[in-house]
C-alpha cells in the first residue's frame, strides 16, 4: 500500500479535530432537547466521515473508536436520545478518546488501551439495550420528549448548565484516559477521581419531581377549584 503524504495526514487531523468538535456541540445540543432529526443524522454523518477518512490514511484506532461513537449513537437513537447519564459520558468520553489519538503521531497512543475503552463501550451498549427491553412501550410525540428533556434540565439546587455539565463531561473523559497511561499508584487515584466526577455528573443529571412541581401546586389547586375537581 502506498505510503500517505504528511501533508494529507495533516489536513486529516486539522479537518476531524474540527469535525469532533462540532460533533460533541451538537451532540450536547441534540440530548437536552435542541434540534432534531437533521442534528442527528448530521452527527452520525460526521462520525461516518471521520472513521472513513481514518482508514484511508491508516489511523487505525481512530477509525476503531469512531466505530464504536458510532455504536454508541445508534443505541441513543434506539431511545429517542432519553438516555441515561452513563451513555451521555461515554459518547463525550469516545469524541474526546479519538481526538487524543488524532493528535498523536499516527493515531495510536502507546499505553492507553483501546480494547479496554472498546469494552467499556461494548458494556454500555449492551446495558442500554437491557434497559429499553425492560422499559415499557410507551409512544411520545417530538413535542412530548422535548417536554421531558426540559423537565430534567429544570432548575433547581445546585443545578449546572448544559454546557458546564459538558465541559466537566469532558474532563471526565480526560482523567479516564490520563488513568488508563497512568501506572502504580497514580493509575488508582486517577480512577478514583474519574469515578467521583461520573457519579456527580450524574447526581447533577437529576432533581427530584417533588422539587419542580411544587411551585405549581397553589396554581393547580386555584385551577381545580374553578373546574369543580379534586
Amino acid at each position: 500500500m502506498r505510503a500517505v503524504s504528511s501533508e494529507i495526514i495533516e489536513r486529516f487531523r486539522s479537518l476531524s479535530l474540527e469535525r469532533l468538535a462540532r460533533v460533541e456541540s451538537a451532540w450536547a445540543t441534540l440530548v437536552r432537547g435542541g434540534g432534531g432529526r437533521e442534528i442527528a443524522t448530521e452527527i452520525a454523518r460526521v462520525v461516518h466521515t471521520v472513521k472513513g477518512d481514518a482508514r484511508v490514511v491508516g489511523f487505525a484506532d481512530v477509525n476503531l473508536v469512531c466505530h464504536k461513537l458510532e455504536d454508541l449513537l445508534a443505541a441513543a437513537a434506539a431511545r429517542d436520545y432519553r438516555i441515561p447519564e452513563d451513555l451521555d459520558l461515554m459518547v463525550t468520553m469516545a469524541i474526546q478518546f479519538a481526538s487524543l489519538l488524532l493528535r498523536t503521531e499516527h493515531g495510536a497512543a502507546a499505553g492507553i488501551d483501546v480494547a479496554g475503552f472498546v469494552r467499556q463501550v461494548d458494556d454500555a451498549v449492551a446495558n442500554t439495550e437491557r434497559q429499553r427491553a425492560l422499559a415499557p412501550r410507551v409512544s411520545r410525540s417530538p413535542s412530548t420528549r422535548a417536554s421531558l428533556l426540559r423537565v430534567r434540565a429544570a432548575p433547581g439546587i445546585e443545578r449546572l448548565s448544559a454546557g458546564a455539565q459538558h465541559r466537566l463531561a469532558a474532563a471526565a473523559a480526560l482523567v479516564f484516559l490520563e488513568h488508563e497511561n497512568a501506572t502504580g499508584s497514580a493509575r488508582a487515584r486517577l480512577l478514583a477521581a474519574f469515578r467521583v466526577l461520573t457519579a456527580e455528573l450524574s447526581r447533577l443529571g437529576h432533581v427530584p419531581v417533588s422539587d419542580i412541581l411544587k411551585v405549581h401546586v397553589v396554581a393547580a389547586g386555584d385551577l381545580a377549584q374553578r373546574l369543580g375537581k379534586q
